[in-house]
């Protein structure tokens, strides 16, 4: 359309038009007036965008050029450009699961690498990288927020993880989708009305999940909670016997997960406590050494790089099945391709 060109059918966004702005977004049916030289400071994507030569017929509205942001969902645009724009609105919306993705997302797609590095740094505490950070966050509790919003949190957010934009999240993401039941996983997987947006997997990050409750499990009955398995032969073997026996029954879910990063906690004390004098040194010592190890060993049970190159950025992630190709069956069969993100063999083997 030419600029004055009446439009009935196109919205502006009120609070991201700006009269006197040079460059006019369209999202949908949406539109945005904003400013090219500020698009351009932040943006990579704009500045060689505006950069460009522009052809004799470009499209403009109301005397400024028009700029198509294809696929994108205009709140989405709208939550981009606000917190790109106004810095009173930042923290407002990066509180907001679905809107601090959203900017995470399109900030990765525009290359606005500033903004970027922001959001991830505000989002950074909530998906952590040591194991000091996930206890402090879990001895935080919650924020506060339905089950479901923060499941829905960690569905999208695990969605962008896997298209690049912070693949140092993948593990903490991986973790908490793998200790849901196993019908809230299937629900998760396939897209299911109820978490609002289908996230869709590769093959093999669908693999990783599937996978992850034995391997989990394996790995916290092998390196954390060893001596809850042994029959202990102290002074006090009946008593200790029976707290190891509540243990299993306690902190082992009904399909047999147990979480190697729990903290066992039993009647108000940390369960290392209730044994014995001559149990409770190395009981503690396991738990300890081995929630260390565990944590170490978190991106390798999701088949992913050490955690060093998660937070370098180095690893890029498989790609996403596109929306248009239905997903496959959760458990493909094995491939011998060099690019297959889990080894199926290894993973059974644990």
């Amino acid at each position: 359309m030419s600029g004055g060109d009446s439009a009935p059918q196109l919205v502006r966004c009120e609070d991201v038009w700006f009269e006197d702005g040079t460059v006019v977004l369209q999202a949908d049916r949406t539109l945005f007036r904003v400013y090219a030289g500020v698009l351009s400071r932040h943006s990579a994507f704009f500045s060689d965008l505006f950069a460009a030569p522009r052809p004799s017929d470009v499209e403009t509205y109301e005397g400024c050029l028009l700029v198509g942001m294809q696929g994108d969902n205009p709140e989405d645009v709208r939550n981009f450009l606000l917190a790109m724009l106004d810095i009173e609105h930042f923290e407002t919306l990066i509180s907001d699961p679905c809107a601090a993705v959203a900017i995470l997302k399109l900030s990765e797609k525009y290359d606005a690498y500033k903004l970027r590095r922001r959001v991830i740094a505000a989002l950074a505490p909530l998906f952590p990288s040591t194991l000091e950070a996930f206890d402090g966050l879990r001895a935080r509790g919650a924020p506060r927020q339905s089950y479901q919003l923060r499941l829905i949190y960690h569905i999208i957010s695990l969605e962008l993880a896997l298209e690049h934009a912070a693949p140092s999240f993948l593990p903490s993401l991986l973790h908490f989708m793998a200790g849901q039941k196993i019908e809230v996983l299937e629900l998760v997987l396939s897209g299911g009305n109820d978490y609002k947006k289908a996230l869709v997997l590769s093959p093999k990050v669908k693999q990783a999940l599937w996978l992850a409750k034995q391997r989990l499990s394996a790995l916290a009955r092998k390196e954390v909670f060893t001596k809850m398995f042994e029959v202990g032969a102290c002074d006090q073997a009946e008593r200790c016997n029976a707290l190891r026996l509540a243990f299993i029954i306690d902190f082992q879910s009904p399909d047999g997960y147990l979480d190697p990063l729990q903290q066992p906690r039993a009647f108000g004390q940390n369960l290392p406590d209730l044994f014995c004098p001559s149990c409770i040194g190395e009981i503690s010592r396991s738990f300890r050494e081995g929630r260390a190890r565990a944590w170490e060993e978190l991106p390798r049970i999701f088949a992913l790089p050490p955690w060093s190159d998660l937070e370098s950025g180095t690893f890029d992630p498989p790609p996403v099945v596109p929306p248009s190709v239905e997903a496959p069956p959760p458990v493909p069969s094995p491939s011998n391709s060099e690019n297959d993100w889990i080894d199926l063999d290894e993973a059974h083997a644990m």
